[in-house]
C-alpha cells in the first residue's frame, strides 16, 4: 500500500486540505483541541437544519494507478440530530470533478449506512453492521476497488471489515480521486449535527491499523480482523 496523502491537523488549521466548504446558517468548520483524537487539534464540523448546508474539507485529487482508493480517518459523532427524514454525508470518496460520490452517511434517526453511486447510475444503501455511539472514537475506512469486473466497496471499523457492497451493474466504472471529510446535509435534519475527525489518510489499497497499534484481545479472534491484519488463530502470521 502506498500512502497518497495524510492530514493530522496539528498545525491548528485546515491547510493540509486542498479546499474547505461551509454553507448555511450555523454551519462551522474549524481545527481545534476539542476535536482531536491525538496531538494538538482535530476537525470540528457543525451543521444545522436545511438541506445543502455543509461543513467539510476536501483533500487534493490523487492520481491512482491501482484502480483502488481507500480513505481513512478517526471519527467521533458528537451531536447527531438527524431526524426521521434527514441525511448527512460524513466520509466521502469523490472523483476529481466532484460529480460522482460514494460515502458513509447517517440518516433515518441516526442509522449509519454506506451509500454507493452505482455504475448504472442508481444509489445503493447498505446499513453498516457497526452503529456508532455518540462521543466514542472510531477508526473508519472506506475503500473503492474498480480493478476487476465488478466495482467493490468496503467499510472497515477499527481494523475489522464491517460492510461490503459489490456493484455488478452495467456502466462505466466510478473512478475516485479524493476524500471529503466533515458533513454535507443531503436532506434537512431535525437539529444540530456535529462530528469530530482526525488523522486522515488516502491510500492506493487498504490502509488498516496504524503501525504499532496492538488489537484488542477480542479482535484477535474475529475472522474478519484476522483476514485484513494477517492474523490466524489469534497469532500473527
Amino acid at each position: 500500500m502506498t500512502t497518497l496523502w495524510t492530514a493530522n491537523l496539528n498545525a491548528g488549521d485546515l491547510t493540509e486540505f486542498a479546499s474547505t466548504t461551509v454553507t448555511g446558517t450555523g454551519s462551522t468548520l474549524a481545527a481545534n483541541a476539542a476535536s482531536a483524537y491525538a496531538g494538538a487539534d482535530g476537525m470540528d464540523a457543525t451543521v444545522t437544519g436545511a438541506g445543502g448546508n455543509s461543513a467539510y474539507a476536501s483533500s487534493p485529487s490523487q492520481t491512482v494507478t491501482t484502480s483502488v482508493l481507500s480513505a481513512q480517518c478517526r471519527f467521533k459523532p458528537h451531536q447527531m440530530n438527524v431526524g426521521a427524514a434527514g441525511t448527512v454525508y460524513l466520509l466521502m470518496l469523490h472523483n476529481s470533478g466532484d460529480t460522482v460520490g460514494s460515502q458513509i452517511v447517517c440518516d433515518n434517526n441516526a442509522v449509519y449506512r454506506l451509500f454507493v453511486t452505482t455504475r448504472a447510475g442508481g444509489v445503493n444503501a447498505t446499513t453498516l453492521t457497526t452503529q456508532f455511539t455518540i462521543d466514542t472514537w472510531y477508526l473508519i475506512e472506506l475503500k473503492a476497488d474498480w480493478s476487476g469486473a465488478d466495482e467493490i466497496y468496503q467499510v472497515y471499523v477499527n481494523g475489522v471489515l464491517d460492510t461490503t457492497f459489490t456493484d455488478s451493474s452495467v456502466g462505466s466504472n466510478k473512478v475516485y480521486a479524493k476524500v471529503l471529510g466533515g458533513i454535507y446535509t443531503a436532506n434537512a435534519t431535525s437539529g444540530t449535527v456535529e462530528t469530530y475527525t482526525d488523522d486522515y489518510a488516502l491510500g492506493d489499497a487498504y490502509i488498516g491499523l496504524p503501525s504499532g497499534v496492538v488489537p484488542l484481545p477480542e479482535q484477535m479472534y474475529v475472522p474478519a480482523y484476522r483476514a485484513v491484519a494477517g492474523w490466524s488463530s489469534g497469532w500473527r502470521t
